[in-house]
C-alpha cells in the first residue's frame, strides 16, 4: 500500500511545483513592470509635467526615445533652439517697474527718533524731548 501513495504524492507536489513556479514568473513579470514605470518618479529633479501619469503606456518607440532624451538631458538641437529653457530670450530687451511716487515725505535729522520723537545728542548720548 506504501508504494501506490508515494507516486500518486510525488505527482501532487509536482503538479504544485509547476503551478508554483508559473505563478512565481508571473508575479515576477508584475513587479518588474512597475519597477519599470516608478522609475519616472524617483528622479527628483523630473517635473511633474515631465512625469505623465501613472497609468499611462509610451504609444510607439518615438515617445520612448524622446523620454530618454529627456532624461539624459535633452536633445543636441535644444542648445541651439532659443526658447528653450528658463528665462527670457537672448537680446529681449528687458523692462522695469517705474518706481512709485512718494505718499509723503518726511524730512528727519540724523540724531532723530520718529518712533519717539526725541532727538539724541550724538556727543554725550543723552535725548531731549
Amino acid at each position: 500500500m506504501g508504494r501506490t501513495i508515494l507516486p500518486q504524492r510525488d505527482l501532487a507536489l509536482l503538479a504544485e511545483n509547476t503551478f508554483l513556479r508559473q505563478q512565481n514568473a508571473a508575479q515576477n513579470e508584475r513587479i518588474e513592470e512597475f519597477e519599470n514605470r516608478l522609475k519616472k518618479y524617483e528622479n527628483a529633479h523630473t517635473p511633474s509635467s515631465k512625469q505623465g501619469s501613472a497609468g499611462q503606456q509610451p504609444q510607439n518607440e518615438e515617445s520612448e526615445q524622446d523620454e530618454d532624451n529627456d532624461e539624459a538631458g535633452g536633445d543636441v538641437d535644444a542648445a541651439s533652439d532659443s526658447s528653450s529653457g528658463p528665462g527670457r530670450n537672448p537680446g529681449h530687451e528687458g523692462t522695469t517697474r517705474p518706481p512709485p511716487d512718494p505718499d509723503r515725505t518726511v524730512r528727519v535729522g540724523e540724531a532723530y527718533c520718529p518712533d519717539c520723537d526725541r532727538v539724541a545728542l550724538a556727543e554725550s548720548g543723552e535725548t531731549v524731548a
